[in-house]
């Protein structure tokens, strides 16, 4: 356990992502967006599930995260409030214009531009595998 997290592990919810065989092709995408980000973790909710779809430790809390991506669903990055408290970056998933959920990565220290950009782009890749 490091910092108060899980060690690394998937928590898969029963929710109706899981119904239509997507979970495991989600938890592949936030592996590969994780590691591309340098660590940490990461999470897919979906609206309409009761817990995340794809959750991968260690992830700092993202709850209110992800309750604001759905109040105001826009890319947020909400900079850690102090020494060992890391970032955490969420973007909403959009099918055309509906909102389907969010996903939210963090713990593996500060963002750059361009990982904004490969956070928005893993929302379009998880909302096709929704939808599809």
């Amino acid at each position: 356990m490091q910092d108060g997290y899980r060690e690394d592990r998937v928590i898969l919810a029963h929710g109706a992502a899981q119904d239509r065989g997507v979970t495991s092709l989600l938890d592949d995408l936030v592996r590969r967006t994780t590691s591309r980000l340098g660590g940490g973790g990461g999470t897919v909710a979906l609206l309409g599930d009761p817990a995340p779809v794809v959750h991968r430790d260690p992830l700092p809390p993202v709850e209110d995260v992800l309750a604001r991506l759905v109040r105001e669903p826009r890319t947020l990055l909400v900079e850690g409030d102090g020494p060992g408290t890391p970032d955490v970056l969420g973007t909403p998933l959009w099918w055309d214009d509906e909102l389907l959920g969010a996903c939210a990565f963090g713990g593996g220290g500060r963002f750059r531009d361009s990982d904004v950009a490969a956070v928005e782009g893993f929302a379009e890749q998880a909302a096709v595998a929704v939808m599809a």
